[in-house]
Formats: structure tokens, sequence, C-alpha cells
């Protein structure tokens, strides 16, 4: 599957199917604000501040490795980008509905109203 930037209306149905067939997880961290994201230690080009991207967390003794293996699988499938990491803040899942790097002009003018 060929995965697009997501619009945010994609990027919420996406997760939304996401949680319920991955009902285990519970959103920890959605949209940020600037200073939030710095606070935390956010990357500055962070999906989070478009609210474009969410943290889900479990147990971490309930995750087994062929768990993360179909949890990135079914992001994947969904069209998004995910990634199974631990920042300092304990193990989770990051999903995102755009690549990484820098966020696309197009993207900006037509969903952010312009480049920030």
């Amino acid at each position: 599957m060929i995965r697009h930037p997501m619009s945010p209306v994609e990027f919420d149905t996406a997760v939304r199917r996401f949680i319920q067939l991955h009902s285990y997880l519970s959103v920890s961290s959605g949209r940020r604000s600037e200073e939030h994201n710095l606070a935390v230690g956010g990357d500055p080009e962070s999906k989070h501040v478009y609210g474009m991207a969410v943290d889900l967390v479990t147990h971490p003794k309930s995750v087994q490795s062929h768990d993360v293996e179909r949890m990135i699988s079914t992001a994947k499938t969904l069209g998004l980008w995910a990634q199974w990491h631990d920042t300092g803040s304990g193990p989770h899942l990051h999903l995102q509905g755009l690549p990484t790097g820098p966020i696309e002009l197009w993207w900006l003018d037509r969903y952010w109203g312009g480049v920030t």
C-alpha cells in the first residue's frame, strides 16, 4: 500500500479504526501546543503540533514482539506511519498521518491555513 499524507479527517478515521482493532491500547498523547511539545522533549517537526499524531500505551509487560509487529502492520494497512519506541516516558506506539520530516507546503496551505 502506498501511503500518502492524510487529511485531518482521514487521520482521525484511521486512528479510530486502529483503536477498534487494538482496543487494549489507550491514547496518552494527541495534539500538543508548540510549548507543550518542547516541554516534553518532542521533536521540533512533531506531527503532534498539527494534530496529526497520537501516542498509544498499554501495560508494557502485556505487549509481545508479535503484538508490536501486528500493530505496525495494521497501521500501515490503514495508511498510518507507526513506530514502537520509548522516548523516556515508557514504551508506546506512535502513530501519525504524515510522513516523517518537514510537512509539505501544499498540506500546510490546505489544512493548516498556510505556511508556519
